[in-house]
C-alpha cells in the first residue's frame, strides 16, 4: 500500500513531536558512559605529558644560575670595515633621486635626479619596498646620449644588474 505524501503543516507537527520526545533511559546512560571514557582517557594522556615534562633534561649550554659579566656587544663582534658601501650608506645617506621607470628587456632604469649630481663610476644604493642592493654606475644616458655627469632636475637612464621598481630611492655612496 502506497503512503501519501505529508502536507507541509503535517511535517511541521511531526517535527515538533520528535523534538519534544524525551530520550530513552538507555540512550542517556550510553551518552554518559561514553563521556566518562573520554574524560578518563584525557586524564591518562595528561599524566603521561606531565611525566614526560619532568623527564626532560635541560639543553646543553643553558644555565639556570646568574649570567657572568661579559664583554659589551661591540667588543664581541668585529665592526664592519669602514670602506664597505653599506657602512658608508648607513653613516652618510644622501638621497639623490628616485626610479621613474624600469625597462625589463634592456635592464635599464629611468632615474629622476632630485638633488645633487651623479657621475660615471659613482656607487649608489638602490632601496625600496622589495629592492635593496648596491650598484656602480657604468654608463649614464640623457636623451640617448652618453654623458659623464648628470645634475639635479635631469632624467637619466642607467643600466642595472637587477630589477628595480618605480619610486625606489637612489642614494649616493661616493663622489
Amino acid at each position: 500500500m502506497a503512503t501519501r505524501p505529508k502536507s507541509p503543516s503535517a511535517k511541521k507537527a511531526s517535527a515538533k513531536k520528535a523534538r519534544k520526545r524525551p530520550a530513552s533511559k538507555k540512550a542517556k546512560g550510553k551518552k554518559k558512559a561514553g563521556a566518562k571514557k573520554k574524560s578518563a582517557s584525557r586524564k591518562k594522556a595528561g599524566k603521561k605529558e606531565a611525566s614526560q615534562k619532568q623527564a626532560r633534561k635541560p639543553k646543553a649550554g643553558h644555565r639556570k644560575g646568574p649570567r657572568k659579566a661579559s664583554a659589551s656587544r661591540s667588543d664581541r663582534r668585529p665592526s664592519a670595515p669602514k670602506s664597505h658601501p653599506a657602512t658608508i650608506a648607513k653613516l652618510y645617506p644622501k638621497r639623490i633621486g628616485s626610479v621613474m621607470h624600469y625597462y625589463a628587456q634592456s635592464q635599464a632604469a629611468l632615474i629622476k635626479i632630485e638633488t645633487g649630481e651623479i657621475e660615471v663610476g659613482d656607487a649608489v644604493h638602490i632601496h625600496g619596498h622589495t629592492t635593496d642592493f648596491y650598484e656602480r654606475i657604468e654608463e649614464l644616458r640623457v636623451d640617448d646620449q652618453a654623458v659623464q655627469r648628470a645634475k639635479s632636475g635631469q632624467t637619466v637612464g642607467i643600466k642595472l644588474s637587477r630589477t628595480v621598481r618605480e619610486n625606489d630611492g637612489i642614494y649616493l655612496l661616493s663622489n
